[in-house]
């Protein structure tokens, strides 16, 4: 008789061990992140320094909506504790969640770039979780920053002066 309640007692105990380790909420973040780049010269430096040749206040974002209109969208300049500019756009992935969407990126009156970004929505199971992607004209995925919080994709632009014919 004692036999048969140690062995009850021990599986009990590994039953409400196993059964108690399932979290409550096993979801991480459900929160849709903002878009977030940072533009950096060809030596990876970014152009938004204090002593550089590029004006932030310059740059400015926009998109050809259903009705074939441009549409510019808000974002913010922000800073990294560096030093470093970063630029966010909450909006740019909440548009995204329909589809890709191209963004014509301008960095002032003579440099722009096309950006593909797109946000996927997965609700499988009891979770909600998102993916992005952003792309260049080329097709080509845009590399993340590595050591810098929040991350960030990365667009890389030529030196002011640098790649003109004359």
């Amino acid at each position: 008789m004692r036999k048969t309640n140690l062995l009850l007692i021990a599986l009990a105990c590994t039953f409400a061990l196993f059964s108690c380790n399932e979290d409550e909420n096993p979801c991480q973040d459900e929160t849709l992140n903002a878009f977030r780049l940072i533009a950096q010269d060809e030596d990876g430096e970014n152009i938004y320094s204090e002593d550089a040749e590029w004006d932030a206040d310059l740059v400015t974002i926009t998109y050809i909506d259903e009705e074939g209109e441009v549409v510019s969208v808000d974002f913010e300049a922000k800073e990294y504790t560096s030093g470093d500019i970063y630029f966010e756009s909450q909006k740019m992935s909440e548009l995204s969640l329909d589809g890709t969407i191209e963004y014509l990126i301008s960095f002032n009156e003579e440099l722009s770039y096309v950006v593909s970004y797109v946000v996927e929505r997965n609700t499988d199971g009891d979770c909600i979780s998102y993916a992005y992607e952003a792309t260049d004209e080329d097709g080509e995925n845009l590399g993340i920053t590595s050591g810098l919080n929040p991350g960030a994709y990365v667009l890389v632009l030529p030196t002011p002066g640098e790649g003109e014919e004359d």
